[in-house]
């Protein structure tokens, strides 16, 4: 039977995706791993790969259409089922109105199966039909009730409290794109600006008051996602100052020798992923819906990246098992993805830890809250040179202060100790043997 492709949860603050275009059209063989489609979340543009193999059957939204995660988006046929139904589609479109395609689409707890395909099978071709009458439909019902716009069309009119109603799409069947929303807001400006020049004194006065304007949607769901961190994730936060004189003198060696791209940031990732391997425990995510544990096979970090008033996580892949060359290339690739939201598939695979680092603006040290769906946090803060007394003299030893914060639910102190003292000696002793 024929296989659903479904639009995956690739957003980081929004469920929504723009399809920008298709790389397969109907009628062509994918292999599960070829580039099928780019979309567009609020934040990056990115590149979807098939998920299955076979022969792209029906495409259901095309490109400028806007999708939520989880909807079915094309349909694979599988390339080993050669049985086609024998039946005409336009009669049978012709007997069925929309309204009965779309109950045939949307089955009651009795329907759990759909029929198998075969060349007597009247209950697959009308349910074949009945997914070809609905995707036909469904667009136009759509049309009506939105307006075709891209992510950051709508981001930016919603900082501007403008409806995109009044926006003219300059885009692919009328798509509003981002530039007609700024085009629409200097249009909305320089009248502004008339009527200010032309408006009595005292009005001019008012422009100065404040003003408030809704929030953004990026910053409203950093808002949802930090209130629920600090209301519903019991957490706890360990700190351990790190001996850093073996991870300097190993970053300037490495820079004399060529590798000059390599940063703190980069041994960082390299400490976090070996202490995931040690520690498996902490290498789980707690989901809600059950609730269940979810275990990682894979020691992956997060790296928090600004991007403007944005903050976005790119998922740095196993750092310890990456040679440091291989380990810096893909690690500022990855950022750099990040602040041109160009971000891959890839960069968006689950981490349990993630590492913020806020050394290179001279912040000490800091507390950072678990991200929803993560289990642990890093905080890192710039290298100090502190006076710490040994054998009755004082040594100036340059130390780093690190807080780990964990979700309580799935990791004890001793637990969260363990890997942070893991953390610690990576640092202190096992870079300087490599």
């Amino acid at each position: 039977m024929p296989q659903e492709i479904r639009m995956p949860a690739l957003g980081q603050t929004t469920d929504e995706l723009t399809i920008l275009r298709w790389f397969k059209q109907v009628g062509d063989t994918i292999t599960r791993g070829d580039l099928l489609l780019e979309v567009e979340t609020d934040k990056a543009t990115l590149e979807v790969e098939a998920a299955v193999s076979g022969e792209l059957i029906e495409i259901v939204f095309e490109a400028g259409e806007v999708v939520a995660s989880g909807t079915t988006i094309a349909y694979v046929a599988d390339a080993s089922n050669d049985a086609k139904p024998d039946v005409n589609p336009a009669e049978f479109a012709a007997s069925q109105s929309v309204e009965q395609a779309v109950s045939l689409s949307q089955p009651d707890e009795t329907m759990l199966e759909t029929p198998e395909p075969s060349s007597t099978s009247a209950a697959y071709a009308q349910f074949v039909e009945s997914q070809n009458v609905v995707a036909s439909a469904m667009p136009a019902a759509r049309s009506k009730s939105r307006v075709l716009a891209r992510p950051t069309a709508r981001h930016l009119a919603r900082q501007h409290n403008i409806d995109l109603r009044e926006v003219k799409g300059t885009g692919s069947g009328g798509l509003i794109e981002k530039r007609d929303v700024q085009a629409f807001i200097d249009k909305q400006l320089q009248k502004t600006a008339h009527s200010l020049r032309n408006a009595p004194a005292h009005k001019a006065v008012q422009s100065s008051e404040p003003v408030d304007t809704p929030v953004p949607p990026h910053r409203l769901k950093i808002a949802q996602q930090m209130t629920h961190s600090a209301q519903n994730i019991p957490q706890i936060t360990l700190s351990v100052a790190i001996d850093m004189r073996c991870a300097q003198s190993f970053v300037e060696a490495q820079r004399s020798a060529g590798n000059t791209g390599l940063k703190m940031t980069h041994l960082l990732l390299l400490a976090i992923s070996t202490a995931l391997q040690q520690h498996p425990q902490v290498n789980t995510l707690w989901l809600d819906d059950g609730p269940r544990l979810r275990h990682l096979p894979h020691a992956h970090v997060g790296l928090a990246v600004a991007k403007d008033d944005q903050l976005l996580v790119v998922s740095i892949p196993e750092p310890a098992r990456l040679a440091l060359e291989e380990l810096v290339t893909l690690t500022d690739a990855a950022v750099d993805r990040a602040r041109r939201a160009k971000l891959s598939v890839t960069d968006l695979q689950p981490a349990a830890v993630t590492l913020s680092n806020l050394g290179m603006y001279h912040i000490d040290d800091f507390v950072a809250l678990v991200e929803p769906g993560k289990t642990g946090i890093v905080a890192a803060g710039h290298i100090i040179d502190t006076a710490i007394p040994k054998d009755g003299s004082i040594h100036i030893i340059p130390q780093m202060r690190v807080r780990f914060s964990v979700d309580h639910r799935l990791v004890d102190g001793v637990l969260a100790a363990q890997f942070l003292t893991t953390l610690r000696e990576t640092l202190e002793t096992m870079v300087c043997a490599q």
